[in-house]
């Protein structure tokens, strides 16, 4: 994935995305094993980070409430619509 930064955190997340517009967002490791972690901005400026893990018999699932069958149907509807993109890591 392009937007996957192996290297943040929830805090250098929201570092990064700081003075971008709602909907960008960063694909990170999740603090827990085998999930990822996105960190997208709000409509209100606001960081928000989801814990995201994968069931091959459900689909995705964000923060164990809600599944979808596509990670790009999770993108669409916690309204992630800009990838960060980080100049100096490409």
């Amino acid at each position: 994935l392009p937007y996957f930064y192996s290297n943040q955190t929830a805090q250098s997340a929201e570092l990064a995305l700081s003075k971008e517009e709602p909907g960008t967002f960063i694909c990170r490791p999740s603090s827990r094993e085998s999930c990822v972690s996105i960190s997208v901005v709000t409509n209100k400026k606001n960081v928000l980070h989801l814990r995201v893990s994968y069931d091959p018999r459900s689909g995705f699932i964000a923060d164990n409430t809600d599944y979808f069958s596509t990670f790009n149907e999770l993108l669409a509807a916690i309204n992630c619509s800009v990838p960060y993109v980080d100049e100096e890591e490409w």
